[in-house]
């Protein structure tokens, strides 16, 4: 520890200089620019001092199996992310921390330049959860004294992020609203009275969910969270209106990590700008022995990334801007690693912009949405949206993603996410990598590389 805090010590007081020669302060100058200097070195020293601390990790091999093609194709990156003995990339895994290993040998194969130092891995803390660590139980209790045991994994699940519970709720306390079919909810009548509705930012206790039992859930279309889903099997073998109340328990397996984000970038003849284009690596995990592959969500966009990357890292090619290319972490666990990167990476650059990539090429899809609720954006919307018109593209606009572009919003940096609807099977065990067109992957991976050549130092602010 004398060594890195040494190290750590004198990698600051090299940022200060830089910052002193440069005539800046950190942070915002009176006339809005940044110290790119100070925030690059300070950023190089924490992320080489977190190597040093954390390299158990970083050693170990990237366990898919595959032999590095020569060229890198779609079909390729979402067979390795989904194929083999992969458990869902979830944040912190031991597959997560594996797909980190073999983005970075993808990012070296292709020849991206690492983003800071020689290191691709941009390291940043989460709290992490172990489903299967949880002791989930969960019983039904009937008006003639009987119990209803649901079995986890195959009747019911809770969400990864539900924490600690060990609770009785009495009928008088739940409202079953909309009992036919498969939506029926359980609606506690005063969350405030159970901290972890607070907390968890929910009104609805339970839920039927008729996709299949859903991996990691994610929210409903309303909007709103659930803590426990159930089958719509078991759901249809009770009689709700002869039940008392639900007894649930669920153990808190929340862990604090360091995982990574992958980051490469390709150098542009003007390096005070930058396009970041981005998607997750991370999926929905695994939940009472099921788990999703997370083809859809999102191995897909990881191949449009990279496909993207090859196309501007080739031979010959310089762009009119840095190109980053991100590979998000623990974007199922709100964002966490854009939301860290982004952070400190936006002030390396006077301007940039985001197109992020989210759930495409899917085989039965419809059409293509993009959009940002940020006005900041309008300018890049209504330049991408004559782009695709203009060639032929048949998109929607929907501010409704939720995505890692969140986080360049949240910076007041322009942004766009392209996706496709896919709430019917995402986080759930039918995202696997048969429901993706590779082929469809390289076509958007195609018109996103279009866009950003044809606008060239453009950074509609």
């Amino acid at each position: 520890m004398k060594t890195l805090t040494k190290k750590l010590i004198f990698a600051v007081l090299t940022a200060l200089f830089l910052c002193g020669v440069s005539g800046c302060v950190t942070g915002e100058t009176g006339n809005g620019t940044h110290n790119k200097a100070y925030n690059k070195a300070y950023s190089e020293a924490c992320v080489e001092i977190y190597n040093q601390n954390y390299n158990e990790t970083d050693n170990e091999t990237y366990g898919r199996g595959y032999v590095m093609p020569e060229h890198i194709n779609s079909g390729f990156v979402i067979n390795a992310l989904c194929g083999g003995e992969t458990r869902g990339r979830l944040a912190g895994s031991k597959d997560n921390r594996e797909t980190e290993n073999f983005l970075t040998e993808v990012f070296k194969k292709i020849n991206l330049l690492p983003f800071v130092k020689e290191n691709y891995k941009w390291r940043y803390s989460q709290t992490t959860y172990d489903p299967e660590a949880s002791g989930s139980y969960a019983a039904v209790e009937l008006s003639n004294r009987r119990y209803e045991d649901l079995v986890f994994g195959k009747d019911f699940v809770f969400n990864a992020g539900a924490g600690y519970i060990n609770k009785y709720f009495a009928v008088t306390d739940i409202v079953y609203t909309d009992k036919a079919g498969e939506k029926f909810y359980a609606v506690i009548k005063d969350p405030a009275e159970w901290d972890g509705f607070r907390e968890y930012g929910t009104d609805y206790f339970m839920a039927v969910e008729d996709r299949g039992l859903v991996v990691n859930p994610a929210p409903r279309e309303d909007g709103d969270n659930v803590v426990i889903y159930i089958s719509s099997e078991f759901a249809r073998k009770i009689n709700w209106d002869m039940v008392s109340g639900i007894y649930v328990k669920n153990n808190d397996s929340s862990e604090d990590k360091a995982p990574n984000n992958i980051i490469g970038y390709i150098k542009g003849k003007d390096s005070s700008k930058a396009v970041f284009v981005s998607a997750h690596f991370d999926a929905a995990g695994y939940n009472g022995g099921r788990y999703s592959q997370g083809a859809v969500d999102n191995a897909s966009g990881v191949a449009a990334l990279v496909s993207i990357a090859q196309k501007f890292a080739m031979p010959g090619v310089t762009p009119e801007t840095d190109i980053v290319i991100c590979a998000f972490n623990g974007e199922e666990s709100g964002r966490a690693g854009s939301a860290a990167f982004v952070d400190e990476a936006r002030f390396l650059y006077d301007e940039c912009y985001n197109i992020n990539i989210d759930c495409v090429g899917l085989k039965r899809g419809g059409d293509y949405s993009f959009g940002s609720s940020d006005r900041n954006s309008a300018k890049l919307i209504e330049s991408f949206t004559a782009f695709l018109e203009a060639n032929g593209v048949a998109c929607n606009m929907d501010g409704g993603a939720s995505s890692d572009h969140i986080s360049f919003f949240a910076a007041g940096v322009p942004n766009i996410c392209v996706y496709q609807e896919s709430a019917d099977i995402i986080h759930t065990v039918h995202d696997a990598k048969d429901a993706v067109d590779a082929e469809a992957v390289e076509n958007i991976a195609d018109i996103i590389y279009n866009f950003i050549t044809e606008n060239k130092i453009n950074m509609f602010i």
